[in-house]
């Protein structure tokens, strides 16, 4: 009864902050310090950071460029998720679709206001168009958050498997790299969302399984089968929410730019994941009942 309604608990949990963290993520967001790119003369300037730091406070951190082609530039690298020029001839609104309709509709609905007391039209611009592969632009999304459920699957079983601790240690770098691979030969050659960026996707693929592999292997070594729900937890309440996070889109819209900080973020979980298993080595594994049994009977025969 004991292992059944934890069973039960460990579901609810998972379902509670699996869902919870998602929907509070995506069901109403709001801006919050979104980068934007600013062309305009000072007082122009001064007058639109005013209005936008009254209507929403703490929404943008503008960034100020000398030319248009500057904020251009930034738009392309996603050094910032959009750029409004105050240009003669028209208010024009620089943007990235590959960003997602919701921060282009953020964009849209701050400037477009703005662009109207000035008597002028907003004209939109999409510098970095989604392909006819990735309409909706969730591809990268849905990529990175089937590598994070296989990465998890395979880091617990492998946790729980019974193998030589050295044999879970090869079974995780050659499970990042499978589910890496896998991952990569799927989206980009099989279904053909994410063309033209195999290496690189595999390279972020590859990192991320063993951060999350090497993550839940780890737990279940120092918490036994009670590390499959905490690694879960973990991994969807901290990793989940951010999952496209940034490395997924910037490595097949926009060329690499700015992969560098996503990069260490991985790199650091992946880490983390090996000081764990490279620590509960050294612990020496609990001596099975039955074997205590046994042993017990031989000394007092």
């Amino acid at each position: 009864m004991r292992r059944m309604l934890s069973g039960v608990v460990a579901g609810v949990v998972v379902a509670f902050c699996l869902v919870g963290s998602l929907l509070f993520a995506l069901h109403r967001p709001t801006p919050h310090e979104v980068p934007v790119g600013l062309v305009a003369p000072d007082p122009v300037a001064t007058q639109i950071s005013q209005t936008l730091a009254s209507r929403a406070p703490d929404a943008f951190t503008i960034t100020r460029y000398g030319d248009a082609a500057a904020a251009e530039r930034a738009v392309r690298e996603r050094t910032v998720a959009g750029a409004f020029v105050a240009d003669p001839g028209g208010p024009l609104l620089l943007v990235a679709g590959a960003n997602g309709g919701i921060t282009r509709q953020v964009l849209e609905a701050a400037f477009g206001p703005l662009a109207q007391r000035t008597g002028g039209t907003l004209t939109v611009q999409d510098l970095v168009p989604l392909p006819d592969a990735d309409r909706s632009g969730a591809s990268t999304f849905f990529f990175v958050v089937g590598v994070m459920v296989a990465s998890l699957v395979a880091g617990v079983a492998l946790g729980i498997g019974g193998a030589p601790r050295w044999q879970q240690a090869a079974g995780w770098v050659l499970a990042a790299a499978a589910v890496g691979g896998t991952a990569t030969l799927t989206a980009a050659g099989l279904v053909g969302a994410l063309p033209g960026h195999g290496v690189a996707l595999f390279g972020v693929a590859a990192l991320a399984s063993a951060a999350i592999a090497g993550t839940a292997l780890a737990l279940v070594r120092l918490l036994g089968p009670a590390g499959a729900p905490v690694a879960a937890l973990v991994l969807v309440v901290l990793g989940m929410p951010a999952t496209g996070g940034p490395a997924g889109p910037r490595v097949v819209y926009f060329g690499g730019h700015g992969i560098g900080h996503g990069t260490l973020v991985l790199a650091a979980w992946m880490a983390g994941a090996a000081l764990l298993l490279a620590a509960t080595a050294l612990r020496r594994p609990a001596t099975p009942a039955h074997r205590r049994t046994d042993l017990s009977a031989a000394l007092y025969r």
